[in-house]
């Protein structure tokens, strides 16, 4: 028998995976110059086309629309004009203001006012009104008045401060009052008489006037007496002779009536610089018409119009 074989195994290496093989795309087959021309007039001719559909598409929705409008009946309705926020705050506010002056001054009719402003009119009224406001103007004229409003000031100042000199300087110096103690004019040695009632009233003429007539006296006028009357009667005690604060000159028969018999004893008299007749029971009398019009509080020495 022959010997055994033996065989021997040769380890082998592993083998390698083979490169893939890359296949490169093949772009789009370019166009010839012809083709390319081709091409773009037939886009252009689709573009058109589709231009054309969409402007027939549109004309035929116009025509549709002015079909319909045509049928709709000719008196449509319009939306009604409105005030804007802002004009409606003017009007509100001009209601507001003049119901405040009626609540300040309630002699005042605001009916014709509310005309005049247009606070309930109609809207196209209304806008009318509003469109004359002028602010620039307004603004202009505010200033203006404004100016002229501080001149007036300075010029009564110097009016009153001028009459509280002549009060402090002047002797004979005689206020009038009214029965609920109103001053009504102010008499300067028994002729020149003052009777603004805006220097009247102003607190430095009264400041001056009460330093004044602190230990002196004063005359009382009653609503029955106008000032004609004590003007009257101050130039004819300016126009007497007598100097006498209260002297009796001569002895009188008064008769009160002419229709009666009846006659009174008065005394002829000079009171601050007046001149009346007087009584026993010191009623005073017009020196000329004999009419009694007032009487003489001796206690006080002043004099109350009746």
């Amino acid at each position: 028998m022959s010997a055994a074989t033996e065989t021997v195994m040769t380890p082998t290496l592993p083998m390698e995976p083979a490169p893939a093989k890359v296949v490169k795309k093949r772009g789009p087959k370019k166009k010839t110059a012809k083709e390319a021309d081709n091409t773009d007039k037939k886009m252009t001719s689709k573009k058109k086309e589709v231009k054309e559909k969409k402007e027939e598409k549109e004309e035929k929705e116009e025509n549709e629309a002015e079909s319909q409008e045509s049928q709709e009946p000719a008196t449509k309705k319009t939306r009604a004009p409105a005030l804007s926020a802002n004009n409606k705050r003017f009007v509100q506010f001009t209601y507001f203001l003049l119901n405040k002056l009626k609540d300040t001054h309630p002699e005042i009719d605001t009916k014709p006012l509310y005309e005049t402003f247009k606070v309930f009119d109609s809207v196209e009224e209304q806008l009318l009104f509003l469109n004359t406001f002028d602010q620039d103007a307004v603004k202009s004229s505010m200033k203006q008045h404004k100016a002229d409003l501080k001149k007036d000031q300075l010029e009564f100042a110097k009016q009153e401060k001028k009459l509280a000199t002549k009060i402090k300087r002047t002797k004979n110096v005689s206020p009038f009052y009214e029965a609920d103690n109103a001053l009504v004019s102010i008499s300067f040695n028994g002729a020149d008489i003052v009777d603004d009632p805006k220097l009247l009233t102003s607190q430095v003429v009264l400041d001056a006037l009460k330093l004044k007539t602190t230990d002196t006296n004063t005359k009382t006028l009653t609503q029955t007496q106008t000032p004609n009357d004590i003007v009257a009667q101050i130039v004819s005690a300016a126009n007497n002779n007598t100097t006498t604060s209260h002297t009796e000159t001569e002895t009188k028969n008064l008769t009160l009536n002419p229709n009666e018999s009846e006659s009174l004893d008065v005394q002829l008299c000079k009171i601050q610089d007046n001149t009346f007749l007087i009584d026993k029971n010191f009623n005073l009398y017009h020196p000329q018409n004999h009419n009694l019009i007032a009487t003489f509080h001796n206690d006080t020495n002043t004099i109350h119009y009746i």
